[in-house]
C-alpha cells in the first residue's frame, strides 16, 4: 500500500473532481496501468474532503481476468482510514470497453461498501491509448 502521507511520494493534495484527476494520481505515482501483461485492480483511496490518501494493487489477475472481491477492497480503505474509493484496472487487449462482468462487479462491490458507508465513486477501465469511466459512461 502507497500511503501518501507518510510515504513522501508525490501527493494529489487538491481534491479530486473527476476521472482525470484519478488518472493523474496514477501518472504523479509512476504506475502506467496500460503497460501490464495481465489485469492489475488498483484502488484510490480518499478522506473525507476527497484527497487521495493511498494508492494500492488490490488484484493481479491474468489476460482475461482479476477476481477481487468487496472484502479486499474494504480492507484497503479501512486500514488508510478513507472514505470512498475510486477503482482502475487495465485491460490487456488495449479495449478499455468494460465487460459485463466488469460492470457486474462493480455493482455489486458498490453495493457492499455502501453497507459499510464507503462510497465508490468511480472505477476507470484502462486500455492502450484511452481509458473509460464507468460512472460517466452511466454502467453503475
Amino acid at each position: 500500500m502507497l500511503l501518501v502521507r507518510d510515504s513522501g511520494a508525490v501527493a494529489v493534495q487538491a481534491p479530486l473532481r473527476g476521472p482525470g484527476d484519478a488518472r493523474e494520481c496514477f501518472t504523479r505515482s509512476g504506475i502506467d496501468l496500460s503497460s501490464e501483461a495481465v489485469e492489475t485492480l488498483w484502488a484510490i483511496v480518499l478522506d473525507c474532503r476527497m484527497r487521495m490518501i493511498a494508492l494500492t494493487q488490490i488484484a493481479r489477475g491474468t489476460l482475461t481476468t482479476c477476481p477481487t472481491s468487496a472484502r479486499s477492497i474494504a480492507q484497503v480503505v479501512l486500514a488508510a482510514n478513507g472514505t470512498a474509493v475510486i477503482l482502475a484496472h487495465n485491460h490487456p487487449s488495449g479495449d478499455p470497453t468494460p465487460s459485463a462482468e466488469d460492470v457486474e462487479a462493480t455493482r455489486r462491490v458498490k453495493e457492499a461498501l455502501a453497507a459499510i458507508e464507503i462510497a465508490l465513486l468511480d472505477h476507470i477501465v484502462v486500455g492502450d491509448d484511452r481509458s473509460i469511466s464507468m460512472r460517466e459512461a452511466g454502467l453503475f
